[in-house]
């Protein structure tokens, strides 16, 4: 569309022929010519189709990021659930193999009288729940490996049995200048944007149909007999104006113009609220990275004092100073904080996914780096 209007602000040359017969149907001419027009483009009319068409152009390409940056957002969700769901499979593995010794521990007592049968029916039931969350994990794990397989754009592909479980903390998040770079990044911001100029474009240009058009037209042909008595050939050379005035229309041209001009003030409305509803979703979402942030942060230091504590108990339970059961607690009251830790880092980096998908693909470590480059540079 952008090349079509760009080419109307040119001359137009054209080629073609026919064969017509002459009034009184006693010759057949074969007409061969050039036919040539211009357009003078008068009161912007030409700029303004330029323009709205170069608009549509720059939506159709703020529409292309927009959906590069939601599958590259969904991407990265699906595959952080997958790591997710595979870490969260391991675990529960090891909860299962605890539970089972405890059982096993459980039934030895009632061999010698120090447990009832009640104790071992509780012991049986956690496990049984324990093995459903575990195959749950699993199903999760073979339902999230086929959406990759989508998102990879193949439902053959196969990704690897098994993810690495190793943690890595995200960095804290500054951003500044907060409006300058949602205008600059998020496509849904540039799209009323350049809404707005194609607006602009349809007002200038229903503004300039309401003034005359001028054309220039000239034909350059040869008409040739192909039958007929006393025939001979023919050139035609002409030349003119193409003038178009409104005159009775000209109140219906006058009201599409004001129809225009309020598109465009609807349009710049509409580029106001995507600018604050941008703001405000940038804005929750750094919010809640942080929120996620300092959940993890205590829920990590949480899994510290919890392996301190299985550390001490297989310590004691080396000195003969603990039984076995206590020495499972801990390893269970472990693996619960660890699951606990585990989920509070999915929380943080999908909120790190959902500031990015805020920010229109942008880096939000940009800013830092930027910064910590300055840094060094002094």
């Amino acid at each position: 569309m952008l090349q079509a209007s760009q080419a109307g602000a040119s001359p137009v040359l054209r080629f073609d022929t026919s064969a017509i017969p002459s009034p009184d149907s006693r010759r057949n001419y074969f007409i061969a010519g050039f036919d040539a027009q211009w357009e003078a483009g008068l009161f912007g009319r030409t700029a303004a189709e330029i323009d709205a068409a170069q608009a549509d152009a720059q939506t159709a390409s703020a529409d292309l990021k927009a959906a590069r940056v939601a599958v590259v957002a969904e991407v990265v969700r699906t595959w952080l659930g997958w790591r997710h769901s595979a870490c969260r499979q391991a675990l529960l593995a090891d909860s299962v193999s605890v539970q089972e010794r405890r059982l096993a521990l459980w039934q030895s007592r009632v061999s010698v009288r120090q447990a009832s049968q009640d104790d071992v029916a509780r012991a049986r039931r956690e496990l049984e729940q324990l093995r459903l969350e575990a195959w749950e994990a699993s199903t999760v794990v073979a339902g999230i490996r086929s959406q990759m397989a989508v998102l990879a754009g193949d439902h053959n592909a196969t990704g690897p049995d098994t993810l690495p479980c190793t943690r890595f903390d995200l960095p804290a998040v500054r951003i500044s200048q907060l409006p300058a770079d949602i205008i600059r990044t998020r496509p849904d911001i540039q799209r009323a944007e350049h809404q707005v100029m194609k607006a602009f474009g349809s007002a200038r240009e229903a503004e300039a149909n309401r003034h005359p058009r001028l054309s220039l037209n000239g034909t350059l042909s040869v008409a040739v007999p192909l039958s007929g008595a006393g025939s001979t050939s023919h050139g035609i050379l002409s030349a003119a104006p193409f003038v178009d005035i409104p005159l009775f229309d000209a109140g219906a041209r006058q009201a599409v113009s004001q129809a225009r001009l309020a598109q465009m003030q609807a349009a710049v409305l509409d580029y106001r609220q995507s600018v604050l509803e941008g703001i405000a979703e940038v804005e929750s979402a750094m919010a809640s990275l942080s929120t996620q942030r300092e959940r993890r942060e205590r829920l990590s230091a949480m899994e510290r004092d919890a392996e301190q504590l299985a550390l001490r108990a297989e310590q004691r339970f080396r000195l003969k100073q603990a039984d076995r059961f206590d020495l499972e607690d801990s390893q269970e009251a472990l693996i619960k904080s660890r699951l606990a830790t585990l989920d509070a880092e999915l929380a943080q980096q999908l909120a790190f996914v959902r500031l990015y998908k805020a920010l229109g693909g942008a880096n939000p470590m940009a800013d830092e780096a930027r910064v910590q480059a300055m840094r060094d540079a002094g």
